[in-house]
């Protein structure tokens, strides 16, 4: 059986098919438009709001690049290689509500962090052996052995207790559980703070729990 369209069909498909063509133009179009904006508002942010703030430690960093988003207050280095601490390179800074005054504080108290690392990563092992279940054949790591596997992920500087304090953000794993590792530092008085997590555990689900202390 041989199919044909009249006239008035083959028109009325032709204005189907010309309708659901400028459609998913259109479409296409806007997208595009939207991109092209976002990506337009995004770059007169960066050029009204944000610049660039450079750390500078001769010894123990070298050169330090971040961007500071002067309405937010917030400043950012990330993509940066640290000396190793831990396990790996910690590779962010994050500073709220910073000011240039905040520079050789900021420059300070990670010198003070990666002088003290031994005991830094000691005192998270030492935390996160509290959480750990034993082995029933090896029974439970030292604290030596755990902290040897602690990767600290990046330093996080806030306004606090009249201070600029720092945060250390560190993670490790013992028998397929992730735990988050954090050490409190606050200059005046000094004074350390420890914590550990538990955030997951794969074989049996979600699990969170932890302790802190404090020295």
């Amino acid at each position: 059986m041989q199919l044909f369209f009249t006239p008035l069909e083959r028109i009325g498909l032709s204005a189907i098919i010309l309708f659901t063509l400028t459609i998913s133009f259109l479409a296409v179009w806007g997208e595009v438009r939207r991109k092209r904006s976002k990506k337009q508002k995004e770059r007169e942010y960066h050029e009204n709001y944000v610049r660039t703030v450079t750390f500078t430690d001769v010894m123990m960093f070298g050169t330090i690049e971040a961007e500071f988003d002067t309405l937010s207050g917030i400043l950012k280095a990330e993509n940066i290689r640290l000396p190793k601490f831990g396990a790996q390179m910690p590779n962010a800074i994050l500073v709220e509500n910073y000011t240039d005054a905040d520079n050789e504080t900021v420059l300070r108290q990670l010198n003070t962090a990666y002088a003290n690392q031994q005991d830094i990563l000691l005192r998270m092992a030492e935390e996160m052996l509290r959480l750990l279940e034993p082995d029933t054949e090896n029974g439970l790591p030292s604290a030596s052995e755990l902290a040897e596997q602690i990767m600290v992920t990046d330093f996080q500087f806030s306004h606090a207790y009249d201070s600029l304090v720092m945060l250390i953000a560190a993670g490790a794993e013992y028998n397929n559980v992730t735990y988050s590792l954090s050490a409190l530092y606050r200059p005046d008085p000094v004074h350390w703070e420890y914590e550990a997590e538990k955030i997951e555990c794969s074989e049996e689900g979600w699990d969170t729990g932890g302790e802190a202390s404090v020295s």
